[in-house]
């Protein structure tokens, strides 16, 4: 077969694109740091987060984490702690919840929803202007106004 100037003007082009949207390494995709997921999960599954189903449209953050302590005066007999809400302005406020009350976790069992985040990770949510790091042993997550919470497997500290 004889390659003609127009298939090589055709395979130079094809491939100036590919380079342009990062598929010219193998896997460019699957290494994204940064993840738009509405549920994910990460420190090996410890921790919890996605978009809170608490209004319409989702206007908060919800994690959940056993080292999130309960809201202090709470109630033992309503709800389990280890929750804490983030919204795009205040600082992090931890709660009792009862059922599960993330955005796409109503209608599936937990475990098949949240996507895995690893080390290296980030997470973001433009319209919430919150965004998560996830490390090795921790996550941080932090708003627009510089409010935000670090947590890991034995610890939860507002900031």
């Amino acid at each position: 077969m004889q390659v003609t100037r127009r298939m090589r003007s055709t395979a130079c082009a094809m491939l100036a694109i590919m380079v342009a949207l990062g598929a010219a390494a193998p896997g460019a995709w699957s290494r994204s740091s940064a993840s738009h997921a509405t549920l994910w999960r990460a420190l090996g599954g410890k921790v919890r987060c996605g978009l809170a189903l608490t209004t319409k449209p989702p206007s908060k953050l919800l994690c959940q984490g056993s080292a999130i302590p309960a809201p202090k005066g709470s109630n033992a007999n309503e709800g389990d702690p280890g929750f804490v809400f983030l919204g795009r302005t205040r600082r992090p406020s931890v709660a009792r919840l009862s059922q599960n009350t993330w955005v796409g976790a109503e209608t599936f069992p937990l475990r098949q929803v949240f996507v895995a985040l690893g080390s290296g990770r980030t997470w973001s949510s433009r319209s919430l202007r919150i965004s998560c790091s996830i490390r090795r042993a921790s996550v941080r997550c932090q708003n627009h106004a510089g409010h935000g919470f670090t947590l890991t497997r034995t610890s939860y500290r507002a900031f």
